[in-house]
């Protein structure tokens, strides 16, 4: 495991009490997009959030948003401001910090107080992705249902911000006017390694 994930990594993880977490339910979705174009979404440092995820960014310190590069992972971090914000947000994702965690090539970890989702990226062909969501929390017990439900639903919500989001860019990818551009420096040193290990991968596979 050490050998996949890397010392630095579990090392992470051994501080996150997960055992402490318990499986709920699983839900899939599809995309219009190839699932570069996710996993880039989810590594652009935040900066799709205040404009997208309304609900979240309104309990997020967006100003003390942080990034953080191991040797196969990003780990995309925010203080929870949970005296403000939109209510029904601010009920199901308290604490502080969120942890938003990506693993080389295709596996995430949201992470706030008691409420943990897994995402893995699947592709299942050149514009099209399954992404798989696996819930867990700290108590899911019949007291808690109706709030893990709540936490479920803001979840899919904010997954359906971003298929629109991820399949309006595979569209505008296909454009004729498309150009790549310059990665942002303070923003998408996690899409910087994303792309370099890709790119790795895939150099050493065309040689083999």
């Amino acid at each position: 495991m050490q050998d996949f994930f890397g010392k630095d990594l579990l090392d992470h993880f051994e501080a996150l009490n997960l055992e402490q977490l318990n499986w709920l339910e699983r839900r899939s979705y599809t995309l219009n997009c190839n699932w570069k174009v996710f996993v880039d979404n989810y590594l652009d440092g935040g900066y799709h959030v205040p404009h997208l995820h309304r609900g979240l960014n309104s309990v997020l310190d967006y100003g003390n948003y942080t990034i953080a590069t191991g040797e196969r992972f990003c780990l995309q971090s925010s203080p929870i401001v949970s005296t403000v914000g939109d209510g029904k947000t601010r009920e199901v994702r308290k604490g502080t910090p969120a942890f938003y965690y990506w693993i080389y090539p295709n596996f995430m970890i949201n992470l706030y107080a008691g409420v943990m989702d897994t995402n893995l990226v699947i592709p299942r062909g050149v514009d099209r992705t399954e992404v798989i969501f696996d819930y867990y929390f700290a108590d899911i017990s019949d007291r808690e249902k109706q709030q893990n439900l709540a936490s479920i639903a803001l979840s899919e919500q904010i997954q359906a911000e971003d298929v629109a989001i991820c399949e309006s860019v595979q569209r505008g990818l296909a454009s004729r006017s498309y150009l790549a551009g310059r990665l942002s420096v303070r923003r998408e040193a996690g899409e910087h390694l994303f792309h370099k290990l890709l790119y790795a991968d895939l150099k050493a596979g065309l040689s083999g």
